[in-house]
């Protein structure tokens, strides 16, 4: 009885050895395709500058647009502050959105100040490119301030007319 259990012991070691070495062998093939995937990739790296809030909260997007009517979200990384970024990808064509989160999340509100590059042509596997993006001044501040401006300057305008008014009548 006893060396019937040694046996059956045996061809389950048997078994559960062959299942790790298949297993195994289907992880190697794996990490050898990801090998050959990865030397096929581009590197599209960068710094985001943002002179007039150098403490903002930034997110940087990857957007194919290999097809420009249907523009694909690639990646995503949220920078916290402005600073280098790096994305690997398929080669292909790129642009990529930096923007000042305020909310502090990574989702894009029509209020947030956002800075764009030029299309990307990284079609060359292996190949690394380099980009600089600038966050501009927030553009609805400046009208919003120049409104104020314009607003302020009619009221002045207004209380001339009414003391000048009062001049001609009296």
């Amino acid at each position: 009885m006893k060396i019937k259990f040694i046996s059956h012991c045996r061809k389950f070691c048997l078994f559960v050895l062959m299942i790790l070495l298949l297993l195994s062998g289907c992880m190697f093939h794996k990490v050898e395709q990801d090998l050959k995937a990865h030397s096929r990739m581009v590197t599209i790296r960068g710094r985001v500058i943002d002179e007039f809030k150098p403490d903002a909260h930034v997110v940087a997007v990857l957007l194919d647009v290999s097809n420009p009517a249907n523009p694909r979200l690639m990646n995503l990384i949220d920078m916290g502050r402005p600073g280098s970024f790096s994305f690997q990808a398929v080669p292909g064509h790129y642009r990529i959105f930096a923007y000042e989160s305020t909310a502090g999340e990574q989702i894009y509100n029509k209020t947030d100040r956002i800075g764009r590059s030029e299309p990307i042509d990284a079609t060359n596997p292996g190949s690394v490119v380099d980009i600089e993006i600038k966050i501009p001044e927030r553009v609805n501040a400046v009208i919003a301030g120049r409104a104020e401006q314009i607003k302020s300057n009619l009221k002045k305008d207004i209380a001339r007319i009414y003391s000048l008014q009062t001049v001609i009548r009296g």
